[in-house]
């Protein structure tokens, strides 16, 4: 999912807000999010780390790309929802 998706999500949200419909996303909700990805991602390093299998190399970085794109989503709805 790329920001695209997350941004259309995201308008969604905003019209179900204004329509009372749901309760606002707190920032503290999405900073305890972006620490635990941030911590998976730690882990997966140190596993990397410690792997000499190709294979598993190559599936521990696919993992990694993968939570770095998460995080990036997740700071930029922390940013979204302060403006809000």
């Amino acid at each position: 999912m790329g920001l695209s998706d997350v941004a259309e999500k995201l308008a969604k949200y905003r019209t179900r807000l204004a329509a009372g419909q749901t309760e606002r996303i707190k920032p503290a909700h999405v900073d305890k999010i972006i620490d635990k990805l941030s911590d998976k991602r730690q882990h997966l390093i140190e596993d990397l780390a410690r792997r000499t299998s190709e294979q598993d190399r190559a599936l521990l970085q696919r993992r990694i790309a993968k939570l770095d794109e998460l995080i990036e989503q997740a700071h930029w709805l922390r940013r979204e929802i302060e403006q809000d």
